[in-house]
């Protein structure tokens, strides 16, 4: 009898254990965190399926790439052509969701006012459901009364991600930055291009926070949609450049006039340039050079050949095939005049340096268009005398160059226009040129 209830115990037993295994296992509902989750930066990421399902996952890092557990409700959402899904982040810093199908862009909602990320490149899709998002502290918010003209920026010190704030399309905000090495910095814009209401564009200045002028304008480069084109600039600095003060100014347009409006930019080093990325020609001086005993030695005033009119006209020289040198000339009575000096080793009046010494100053960049005009500006300058050198051919054809790479003259937005000079195309040469009296 023993045996017996022995028996029917044991019985029992096993039909109770078979009944609770056939109950099948608990699976955590949609949007809910994996519990097999252990962080966002490695460890055990449990499977990519669930019961079946595809599972999509953002994980969220700070600047170091350490786990960035949010202080309030943030939500991630993937953008489709079937719509947009959401999960919110766990306190973890990480978020997922189940049955998604395709293509989806990556964004993330209410994140703290002192924290911002790059919302424009966060893809995924069947191959590749997860990824990772920076998130970065913004370093500074500015408006158009911080940076308010062009001798007036707020100065950046650091690279990161600042938030400008304007409130209207004429508001613009400058900025200087001082880069502390050599190589290749990026400055670029981050509005939604999502949303796509606002359009930022950054305009580029040459010179130093005391005296600059704009060198172009940057309306595009980076992430865009069908308005909203953000820009992108690079700007590359030698070693022997290092110091030099960069000078930008931040506006934009907004779909409706609608302001004010708020995006970020961030400022990024990019790294050392690739050697030889670019090769230049040696270019070598011919002259006549003003030396031994032919050597003219000006005296009296030095005056631009635009001093009257503001308007620089070539017309108002002529080439002397006799001596190789350009000189003045009246085009009413047809006689030429005193020689035509260019301002070579002094300051003129587009070209001011901190050395007064003008194309001999250290800053002054004569590497572009694949020539390089250091021995050649070397042989004029040690030919002047005040400063100044006649105009050769040669000389007047590097002027030319020299003038359009700096955009003296660009269509009413050039720096020589904006103090009340006018050129035509050929004549932008005579920038630096005058006569003495």
């Amino acid at each position: 009898m023993k045996k017996t209830l022995t028996v029917l115990i044991l019985l029992v037993l096993t039909i109770i254990i078979s009944v609770q295994v056939g109950c099948g296992s608990f699976n955590p509902p949609q949007n809910t965190p994996d519990p097999t989750i252990t962080d966002n930066t490695g460890g055990s990421t449990g499977g990519d399926e669930e019961d079946g399902h595809d599972v999509f996952r953002v994980f969220l890092v700070d600047e170091d790439g350490r786990p960035f557990y949010p202080p309030q409700p943030i939500f991630a959402q993937w953008s489709g052509e079937e719509g947009v899904y959401s999960a919110q982040v766990s306190e973890r810093g990480f978020a997922q969701i189940l049955d998604l199908d395709g293509d989806y862009r990556v964004t993330l909602s209410s994140l703290p006012s002192s924290y911002t990320y790059d919302p424009n490149n966060n893809f995924v899709d069947n191959v590749t459901p997860d990824i990772t998002i920076e998130i970065k502290k913004i370093l500074g918010s500015y408006n158009a009364l911080d940076g308010s003209g062009q001798y007036r920026q707020a100065q950046l010190s650091q690279l990161g991600t600042y938030r400008v704030t304007l409130g209207s399309k004429s508001d613009g905000v400058f900025f200087s930055f001082t880069p502390r090495a050599g190589g290749i910095y990026s400055i670029e814009s981050w509005a939604d291009i999502t949303a796509n209401i606002v359009n930022p564009i950054v305009d580029e200045y040459n010179g130093t926070f005391a005296w600059n002028t704009k060198k172009g304008t940057v309306d595009g480069g980076g992430s865009e949609s069908t308005y909203t084109k953000n820009f992108r600039m690079e700007m590359q600095l030698n070693d022997d450049e290092v110091g030099n003060t960069k000078i930008f100014a931040v506006h934009a347009d907004t779909i409706g006039n609608n302001y004010p409006v708020s995006f970020d930019f961030t400022i990024k080093y990019e790294g050392r340039p690739p050697e030889n990325v670019e090769v230049y020609e040696e270019v070598k001086a011919k002259g006549p050079f003003n030396t031994g005993e032919n050597m003219d030695v000006p005296t009296g005033t030095f005056t631009y050949i635009y001093a009257e009119t503001g308007i620089l006209d070539e017309d108002l020289v002529i080439f002397n095939p006799d001596d190789k040198y350009y000189h003045v000339y009246d085009p009413v009575t047809k006689t030429m005049g005193g020689l035509l000096y260019a301002r070579i080793s002094t300051d003129s009046a587009l070209l001011m340096t901190e050395s007064g010494m003008g194309f001999k100053d250290s800053y002054i960049k004569l590497q572009f268009n694949g020539c390089d005009y250091s021995n050649f500006i070397e042989a004029y300058a040690n030919s002047c005398q005040n400063g100044v050198h006649p105009v050769t051919e040669e000389l007047k054809n590097f002027l030319f160059q020299y003038a359009v790479k700096e955009r003296y003259f660009a269509d009413g937005n050039g720096w020589a226009e904006t103090i009340g000079l006018n050129s035509g195309e050929d004549d932008q040469w005579l920038f630096c040129c005058g006569y003495y009296a």
